[in-house]
């Protein structure tokens, strides 16, 4: 039970950063079409038993996709598609022992894609030590397009504006009240600087 509570913990302090945003943003759930406040669904390759289908961002009003790369969602990963004021937010959470999630954040305006924004934040325990590190890379370009590469899944291509040499660097959990500071690798156009989050 404490696991799935730092769980819990960690999805709720995710989504505290989720897309820059203030705290009295409305979030939608953009996960089906039927979404009235959303401009993008995701759109889903699947049958009733499947757990590993293919997962599309799409117009809502034309059902073409907005990026030239779908994504998987597999047994041991969830997905999802929601909208924080202006800003969506498409997520994998993993739900093995590496207890990461991965998402993009982007605006959707008139049919015109913003910059994307990528981040992927992961968990590790120090057993030696009885400490819990959070560790992550937040990544963008000022061009505002994602490398073009062929048979890549979404966060994949995503993934590459870090430049994928940049490792993560752990470091130890600090506090302010109930919040959790982790180190975060923040990566513009393939340079790195690093701050904590």
């Amino acid at each position: 039970m404490k696991q799935f509570s730092n769980v819990w913990c960690f999805l709720l302090s995710v989504c505290s950063f989720y897309v820059h945003a203030n705290a009295d943003l409305d979030v939608t759930n953009c996960s089906l079409k039927e979404s009235i406040s959303c401009d993008v669904f995701l759109k889903m390759e699947r049958n009733v038993d499947d757990v590993s289908y293919k997962v599309e961002l799409a117009d809502a009003e034309n059902g073409k996709n907005i990026f030239p790369y779908f994504d998987m969602n597999e047994t041991t990963e969830s997905v999802s598609l929601q909208k924080y004021g202006e800003r969506y937010v498409f997520s994998k959470v993993y739900l093995d022992s590496t207890k990461a999630i991965e998402f993009i954040s982007f605006k959707y305006d008139n049919k015109h894609l913003s910059p994307v924004n990528y981040y992927y934040i992961e968990s590790s325990i120090d057993f030696n030590n009885n400490v819990k590190k959070w560790s992550g890379k937040e990544c963008d370009t000022s061009a505002g397009k994602m490398p073009e590469k062929k048979d890549g899944l979404l966060l994949q291509v995503a993934s590459e504006l870090c430049v994928n040499q940049n490792k993560l660097s752990y470091g130890p959990n600090k506090y302010t009240g109930n919040d959790i500071l982790f180190y975060l690798s923040q990566i513009t156009d393939g340079v790195e600087k690093n701050s904590f989050l």
